[in-house]
């Protein structure tokens, strides 16, 4: 740890005062909750180590709590090791109702991290009793599934540093980040966004080039906008000859103190060692003694400092090496066995050591500066590094260290077909996947593979290494998990390889290639009988049934093979195998239904999501059935699978999953007229998303967030939306793009462009018949569309055409919503009479079912039509409730329209105003009702995975919108028997949660 070199000799603090200044500020900003964090960037022996402890007592005497870590080479193998480092002490030092209040809320996902740490050195690491400490730390938390495993700690890290900050202002300083481990590197980066409202200053100091260059979060986290990044400069000539004059006790000559400062170019550390080399060679601060300088310069401080220890006793040599290859700051009795020596000879190499400058003169040992191990470390000849590394790993597996520290040394060992080295980097890996750490396990697995194992102990690796590279976007993982299946020693392994291959293609958009898989894995297992085949059966049934209705690559492949499943459940529902409901009720609905058996398997394949309320999963299967129920008609009862799921994934900091729940919610919510909550969701979804790979079901969101602003008639925010750069990097083959294409051709339509209109949803119609639906409701109703925007261009015989043609499909499949949909838009096209007559019909239709924002429309539509056929009277009745209706749903833009048609059929309704709960934002309401359901900022912003900054700015919007002062207000202003309301016309909202 750094205070570990603070005990040594360090060259004092020399013109670093605007750095300090800096700090100062950082620091006062943390006591008014202006979090931020500060990085000190410079090369080895700049001085960043000094600059971070003179930070750390500034902070003390401001009364602040100072949390301290620091990078190592060696340890950058253990997960999470820094932040270990930092939160272990905490709580350990807690008495059990602090530790408690610390770990509240969401911080308790730390808790299982935290609690059973596996020894970072030579100290005791997981024990029995410690996992069993950790398991209750969780609270009976679910487990993420693997694409979550990730960001689960690092959201109760987050909490954690919130929670601790909470008496006090923080200070958290990490040393060398730029050894740090990949999950605490996630940390920082996490962490370096949500300061904001924090009473927490974060200082990191770190070389600008990270080892292991194909990890990029260093770099990633130092040209973040949110850190202040402090690049130190060399030393001056005045202030190097300031630092020998202190060093060295008397005025060196000018040449002499010229000589250092070009000989070490400012650099304080090379500048203290070559001192001390000059003054272990009696060289005096001469003119003449200038041309000695040169010859000790930096080229030879590592040979020099490896003869300081060439000079000191015999056992000195040994130790410092056991101390380079041990790492961090191991135990000396851990150092002395592996250096051969017993406590006493080695307790006395330490002193000696200390008293050279090499180590800093402390316990734990620790080497006085990273470049002292380096030097000694890189003077081990590579085998003999590797043998003492196999020696460590051992010795600390025998001492009861933890897992990860013992792989941490295995990592640097040869291959050689040791079954003792496969056996502790899988129990190390599988350790690290379920702390959140996949990236380490990666590590850990592959080094794994590089021993060459047994061919079952083989497939055992790559059964967790291929998924875990996958889930990370690794093309290695399905180029892994490919040849493993071909090769595999018998089918029921090659099943279950091929179930997790056949996820992972699914997952990146490559379902032909996922067919492939799960073909022919099906056709070497037994699909007659009863037996432990079965389940691997319906399970890659599943699979390659949700690729067929996925993408029409997959489509081609599997159109008949689906089409034969789907007679066959319509003839015996009662025998369809559980895992395969969900995709044959979506199929169904492609199939022209009759949207009552649609919804009858996806009320059966309900139970497959009901693993959520339990264990958050990567399975698309539960997902697949609430589309099928919003397809059926019934997007209620989607839309409470889907809060089953997203509160499962939130408790168990699942984000992905939550992601991918808000974003199918945010669809059930709009088939339901809810808006602002639809939109809320969309938002949510996409900014949770925004730093990964666009994910599959993203179209979904973005297709909800384009529509939900044309509706409260944000026609410039919407085609923003729609042409963000996600929106072009989708498989337009996609089932689940087709919503997007949908949603340009209305941003069209909105805007007065009807052949631009017909251009975007023909792509909807070139899909369609590519796939060879027979419905045309799922997943868009593009008839629809098309038939406005010919009806725009002015063809309104094809336009008729359309919608007779949809109507007639809508009457086949029977769900409320797309038969009044076709009803409305055909009265649209028809005009007249008969086209009154339809609007009523549609307005009948849509009154009953959950579709409240097509019900509303059909009554604006009817009211509007009876006006321009001269029936004033009896527009109004339906304008106003169609106007209140709309108003209602959050939709701002027919409520307008309703209004402008009130006032043309003789009517006087009051001016719309937004002002009060309608001018909310879809984000401002959902805080607000948050709150009033008595939860406090802090849950609100865990629940929703925001700051609680962002809570508090919505919350005091929304005071202001609703007129009142206090948070006892809310429940009445908020009427909380009515539904989710209209956002303000204006402008899309800011901060959105």
């Amino acid at each position: 740890m750094p205070e570990g070199r603070e005990s040594g000799r360090a060259p004092p603090l020399l013109e670093r005062d605007g750095e300090l200044e800096r700090f100062g500020r950082a620091l006062a900003g943390a006591a008014t909750g202006e979090g931020e964090m500060l990085a000190i960037v410079g090369p080895a022996g700049i001085g960043k180590s000094s600059l971070l402890a003179r930070a750390r007592r500034l902070a003390q005497e401001r009364g602040m709590r100072v949390l301290t870590a620091s990078g190592s080479e060696l340890e950058r193998a253990l997960p999470f090791g820094v932040c270990r480092q930092l939160f272990e002490p905490v709580l350990a030092g807690a008495e059990e109702a602090e530790r408690q209040a610390l770990l509240a809320g969401a911080a308790a996902l730390a808790g299982r991290l935290l609690l059973a740490p596996p020894a970072t050195d030579g100290a005791i690491g997981r024990t029995a009793e410690g996992s069993r400490q950790a398991e209750s730390s969780g609270s009976g938390q679910a487990e993420p599934g693997l694409l979550d495993a990730a960001f689960a700690p690092l959201h109760g890290l987050y909490w954690l540093a919130a929670n601790i900050a909470q008496p006090a202002p923080l200070l958290i300083t990490v040393d060398d980040a730029h050894w740090a481990d990949l999950p605490s590197l996630q940390m920082l980066n996490y962490l370096a966004r949500r300061l904001d409202g924090l009473a927490i200053t974060v200082a990191v100091a770190a070389r600008r080039t990270q080892p292991g260059g194909e990890r990029d979060l260093l770099p990633r986290l130092l040209d973040a906008s949110e850190v202040s990044v402090l690049r130190l400069a060399s030393l001056s000539e005045r202030a190097s000859a300031a630092l020998i004059r202190e060093s060295l006790g008397s005025e060196p000559a000018e040449e002499f103190a010229a000589a250092c400062w070009r000989t070490t170019q400012g650099n304080p550390f090379y500048l203290d060692q070559l001192l001390r080399a000059l003054q272990s060679a009696a060289v005096a601060p001469t003119a003449r003694a200038a041309r000695r300088v040169i010859e000790v310069g930096p080229p030879a401080i590592s040979r020099e400092v490896l003869g300081r220890v060439a000079h000191l006793e015999p056992g000195c040599a040994a130790l410092v090496r056991a101390l380079a290859v041990l790492g961090g700051r191991p135990d000396l009795r851990d150092a002395a066995i592996l250096a051969e020596l017993d406590q006493g000879e080695a307790a006395a190499a330490a002193d000696s050591l200390a008293a050279a400058g090499v180590l800093a003169g402390e316990l734990p040992l620790a080497f006085s500066h990273p470049i002292m191990r380096a030097a000694v470390y890189e003077d081990i000849p590579p085998l003999e590094r590797a043998s003492a590394h196999r020696r460590a790993a051992a010795l600390l597996a025998d001492r009861g260290a933890g897992a990860a520290a013992v792989a941490a040394q295995l990592l640097h060992t040869e291959p050689g077909r040791d079954a003792w080295t496969v056996a502790r980097l899988r129990e190390a890996a599988e350790l690290a996947i379920a702390e959140g750490a996949p990236p380490t396990a990666i590590d850990y697995l592959r080094r794994a593979l590089a021993e060459s194992p047994p061919p079952e102990e083989r497939l055992e690796l790559v059964l967790k290494l291929g998924p875990a590279l996958a889930a990370h976007g690794d093309p290695e993982g399905i180029k892994l998990m490919r040849g493993a299946a071909d090769g595999g020693p018998g089918a029921c392994e090659r099943a279950r390889l091929a179930a997790e291959l056949g996820t992972a293609l699914i997952h990146v958009g490559r379902d032909a290639e996922a067919v492939d898989v799960l073909e022919t894995a099906l056709a070497g297992l037994d699909h007659e009988s009863e037996g432990p085949q079965q389940p691997l059966v319906a399970q890659l049934e599943a699979l390659l049934y949700v690729a067929g209705i996925t993408t029409l690559g997959a489509r081609r492949r599997l159109g008949e093979r689906l089409g034969r499943a789907v007679e066959g459940a319509r003839q015996a529902p009662g025998e369809v195998a559980e895992p395969l409901l969900a995709p044959l009720a979506c199929e169904l609905a492609f199939a022209a239904g009759p949207a009552s058996e649609v919804c009858g398997l996806a009320e059966r394949a309900r139970d497959e999501a009901e693993p959520l309320r339990g264990a958050a999963r990567d399975s698309p299967v539960p997902f697949v059935a609430a589309f099928a129920l919003i397809a059926g008609g019934e997007p209620k009862r989607a839309e409470q699978v889907l809060t089953v799921a997203a509160d499962s994934s939130r408790r168990c900091g699942a984000v992905r999953a939550f992601a991918l729940a808000s974003s199918a919610r945010s669809l059930a919510r709009l088939h339901q007229g809810n808006l602002p909550g639809a939109e809320a969701d969309a938002e949510a979804s996409l900014r949770l998303t925004a730093d990964d790979r666009p994910p599959v079901f993203e179209p979904i969101a973005l297709a909800t967030l384009v529509i939900a602003r044309l509706e409260r008639g944000d026609v410039a925010q919407a085609r923003a939306a729609f042409e963000s750069a996600p929106a072009r990097e989708f498989d337009p083959g996609c089932v689940l793009t087709q919503p997007l294409f949908e949603s340009g051709a209305r941003v069209a339509l909105a805007e007065g462009d009807g052949e631009r209109a017909i251009a975007e949803v023909d792509r909807c119609r070139g899909w369609a018949e590519a796939w060879g639906e027979r419905s045309g409701s799922w997943p868009v109703q593009w008839r629809p569309a098309m038939a406005l925007g010919q009806l725009r261009a002015g063809d309104r015989p094809r336009a008729l055409e359309l919608a007779r043609e949809d109507l007639e499909r809508a009457r086949r499949f029977g769900a409320p919503r797309p038969l009044g949909v076709a009803l409305l838009t055909l009265g649209m096209c028809e005009g007249g009479d008969s086209g009154i007559a339809r609007l009523g019909e549609a307005v009948a239709t849509l009154e009953p079912c959950s579709a409240r924002l097509e019900h509303a429309r059909a009554l604006v539509e009817q009211g509007a039509a009876l006006r321009r056929d001269g029936r004033r009277a009896a527009a109004r009745d339906p304008l106003a409730v169609g106007m209140k209706a709309a108003r209602s749903c959050g939709a701002t833009a027919l409520a307008e329209h309703a209004y402008v048609e009130l006032r043309a059929a003789g009517a006087r309704p009051r001016k719309i105003l937004y002002s009060g709960l309608e001018a909310l934002t879809p984000s401002e309401l959902r805080v607000a009702r948050m709150a009033a359901e008595k939860m406090t900022n802090r849950e609100i912003a865990q629940a929703l995975f925001v700051t609680q900054k962002t809570v508090e700015v919505h919350l005091s919007h929304a005071y202001q919108k609703l007129e009142i002062g206090s948070r006892s207000e809310l429940p009445a202003a908020l009427d909380p028997d009515s539904a989710e309301r209209a956002p303000a016309p204006e402008r899309s909202p800011q901060g959105a949660v």
